[in-house]
């Protein structure tokens, strides 16, 4: 393998795939790098077993290869060179690299040992296939993605579901204490009807590469597939591929758990509310983190009390559209609250109210697919 390749490429290249590597590999060389030369390209992969991260960077490559090298080593150097262009060399067990006045080598281990997950799937046709809008889904990724439990007592609940339709694909993610749910048109009418559960972990770092090629105005659009057989989903964003082995297990119905009716919806900001709810923190801290929201006379104001700190309570502009005369307090947690409220990205939100036990629901006029879903704390008035 010999190529030369430009330092910002290699260096951006470098630092998307390392984003999955883990300090106690469950196998050695998944501490490495797997670098593959091709005409024109060097691929770079780097895998943890459950989510693998290829990036193709553009090269001029004079002799074909593949190697694998340390990750975080030769991330490190790469990052601190200065030269524009470099020049790789795998010689003799080596990796060899040279720019400007900089010259070294890098021990690696041959390529064979490395999982090849992308030709373990070979010419197999996947279960499903969808082209999804990256800006479109990257909104509905980050109205979900928070409400995915971190605990793993329940693996299912640490995902996100997929369930697609002949025409809609619906993701829904739930801890237990919330839920999200959205759903995103297909195209076509007659696409197959398929669930599986995604790892939050895997569809962060999609959000987050997808984050970044926001101002890409050639590729709108990527790939998802997905592969019942091999338990696993591809996706495609172009010069970057995740891969990322499925979670086995069935989702909660969380249909069942929403309140088909309310008796209070009232509209106000996500500003406001913020606002409102960041102040009683400062006092929910210390009283197991609940604050209260009490609807009375056309108002909602929320509040928070601690013996040992005090007290507080903040009236916050609302529309109401329903309930006008009805009279409630609910508490929640605030933690829960303010994970909504930073991660819509909306102006405005609607709230609905069916007493102090059930639910409380949230949602945004600009996407009416979508619906939060928080329960209730049961505190004494």
């Amino acid at each position: 393998m010999k190529l030369e390749i430009l330092q910002e490429n290699l260096n951006l290249g470098i630092n998307t795939v390392c984003r999955v590597l883990t300090n106690r590999p469950q196998v050695a060389i998944l501490s490495n790098l797997l670098l593959v030369a091709s005409p024109g390209n060097l691929e770079i992969t780097a895998s943890n077993l459950e989510t693998t991260v290829t990036v193709t960077v553009g090269a001029k490559v004079e002799e074909k290869g593949e190697f694998t090298v340390p990750g975080r080593t030769f991330q490190e150097i790469v990052s601190g060179l200065s030269a524009e262009k470099i020049d790789l060399e795998v010689k003799e067990g080596f990796l060899t690299l040279s720019g400007g006045k900089f010259k070294g080598k890098i021990n690696g281990t041959p390529a064979a040992e490395f999982p090849k997950v992308l030709e373990s799937l070979g010419n197999k046709k996947p279960t499903a296939s969808w082209k999804l809008d990256k800006l479109s889904f990257s909104k509905v990724l980050n109205r979900l993605i928070f409400s995915a439990a971190t605990d793993d007592g329940r693996a299912v609940l640490t995902g996100i579901l997929f369930a697609g339709g002949k025409e809609e694909l619906v993701l829904a993610a739930a801890d237990g204490f919330r839920l999200s749910a959205d759903k995103i048109s297909l195209e076509g009418k007659n696409n197959p009807e398929v669930k599986f559960i995604v790892p939050a972990k895997a569809l962060l770092e999609v959000s987050r590469l997808l984050n970044e090629s926001k101002g890409d105005k050639e590729e709108k659009e990527f790939a998802l597939d997905y592969f019942e057989d091999k338990s696993e989903v591809i996706f495609d964003l172009g010069v970057v591929k995740i891969i990322t082995r499925l979670i086995a297990g069935n989702f909660p119905d969380y249909e069942k758990i929403i309140p088909p009716d309310s008796s209070i919806k009232i509209v106000s900001t996500t500003e406001e509310l913020a606002k409102a709810v960041k102040l009683a923190a400062v006092f929910a801290r210390n009283s197991a983190n609940i604050v209260k929201l009490r609807m009375a006379n056309g108002k909602l104001r929320i509040s928070a009390n601690a013996p040992e700190v005090g007290e507080n309570e903040t009236e916050v502009e609302v529309k109401i559209e329903k309930g006008e005369s009805e009279e409630l307090i609910i508490a929640f947690n605030y933690r829960y609250l303010l994970d909504l409220f930073n991660n819509l990205g909306e102006t405005e939100i609607t709230l609905e109210f069916n007493g102090p036990l059930a639910s409380g629901i949230f949602k945004i006029p600009s996407a009416p697919n979508f619906l939060h879903l928080i329960m209730p704390v049961r505190v004494q008035n």
